[in-house]
């Protein structure tokens, strides 16, 4: 049942995005002084989340990514459900502020600050808590450009634990192919093991369906170098295969 609720939600986006794209006659763009919005919805064959570095369940999972963006502020509110089984650690949701500086033409730093909360069993199971997350981007070229992101959970509740992730990426853009090398090193904020893993992502984006609608599919390759809890994280590899749809 929930597979198929999650599922729905997938087509009715796609549906609405369509039927919310401007008649030919009102195509030119125009910037809004409201800000921007942009919604994403992705099916991915197992459950896998950006920020971790490994494969977190054997199961497909939905996420949905909504943000909105007016002045370099920014909010966003990230979902991931496993379509099978909502008692694995790919049940949780993100809810950020954000910042982006500028610093000349070619650095962005951005620092992200809100809630991370653990959904296994209600809205904010035990493990939910303040999150922080610092970006940094540095853009070499028109089509190349590298990141990292720190991501520090447990700040009020839980200080003690001191849990963070860092991820590394590498990233080609051209028309509409991606490639994205990725390198990962988590301490503890998915369980209680610290390790370091390595990915690559080969994706075809920005396929344009309308003026607000884009669709992309890709495939993940990810590797566990090393883990330190066997039993909590093992050395597991494998391929994630998506597909995604952004209304904005």
């Amino acid at each position: 049942m929930k597979t198929a609720i999650c599922l729905l939600f997938f087509a009715v986006s796609l549906h609405a995005s369509v039927l919310g794209a401007p008649p030919d006659s009102a195509r030119t763009a125009v910037p809004n002084p409201l800000g921007k919005v942009k919604l994403t919805t992705r099916l991915n064959s197992l459950g896998y989340f950006s920020y971790s570095g490994r494969i977190i369940s054997d199961n497909p999972s939905v996420d949905f990514n909504f943000n909105y963006e007016r002045k370099n502020w920014g909010f966003l509110i990230f979902k991931a459900a496993d379509l099978y089984d909502h008692r694995t650690p790919n049940n949780f949701t993100f809810a950020l502020l954000y910042k982006n500086f500028h610093v000349g033409k070619r650095l962005v730093i951005t620092p992200y600050g809100g809630a991370a909360l653990e959904q296994c069993n209600r809205i904010a199971d035990r493990g939910s808590d303040a999150a922080f997350v610092l970006t940094t981007t540095l853009k070499l070229t028109k089509n190349f450009s590298i990141d990292n992101s720190m991501v520090f959970s447990n700040l009020v509740l839980e200080p003690h634990i001191r849990d963070c992730v860092s991820r590394f990426r590498i990233m080609y853009s051209k028309d509409h192919v991606d490639l994205t090398l990725l390198a990962w090193h988590n301490n503890k904020v998915f369980d209680t093991s610290c390790y370091f893993s390595g990915g690559l992502n080969i994706a075809y984006s920005r396929i344009k369906v309308s003026d607000r609608l884009n669709l992309s599919t890709g495939l993940t390759a990810l590797v566990m170098i090393e883990s330190s809890d066997q039993q909590a994280c093992p050395k597991k590899n494998g391929l994630v295969f998506t597909v995604a749809a952004t209304f904005h």
